[in-house]
């Protein structure tokens, strides 16, 4: 969060249409697909044409980690929120684009960005 509030008001960031919720839950496949078409993507009611860069990658990456982040254990939350920021800092994009997508994807009530960022203003 500390990194969302160096955020100049006149840095300029791409925005991208996003699914927003892309979660396993959401993501089907044929047994042992072997291409794009082997893949259904569904439940698209948090669909936009305007997101942050990296929002379905943010979601996803949460998706991934969504076991250990709702444990809501205050040391193991601590641990995935650096491991967030160490795994997007590494990522092509900046650590500044990340935090933006998560802070978009709890404005829009992704409880799993939620958790993150509430647990980060909780430990100031």
């Amino acid at each position: 969060i500390e990194i969302g509030a160096k955020i100049k008001p006149d840095k300029l960031f791409s925005v991208v249409a996003a699914h927003r919720d892309l979660g396993s839950e959401n993501i089907f496949s044929k047994k042992n697909p072997t291409n794009a078409s082997d893949y259904a993507i569904i439940d698209w009611e948090f669909f936009t044409e305007t997101a942050p860069e990296l929002t379905d990658k943010v979601g996803f990456w949460l998706g991934k980690n969504h076991k250990k982040i709702k444990t809501n254990n205050p040391k193991i939350i601590d641990k995935i929120t650096k491991d967030f920021l160490k795994f997007f800092s590494d990522h092509k994009h900046s650590s500044q684009s990340s935090v933006l997508a998560l802070l978009h994807l709890a404005s829009v009530g992704i409880d799993l960005a939620k958790i993150l960022i509430c647990h980060t203003e909780y430990q100031r």
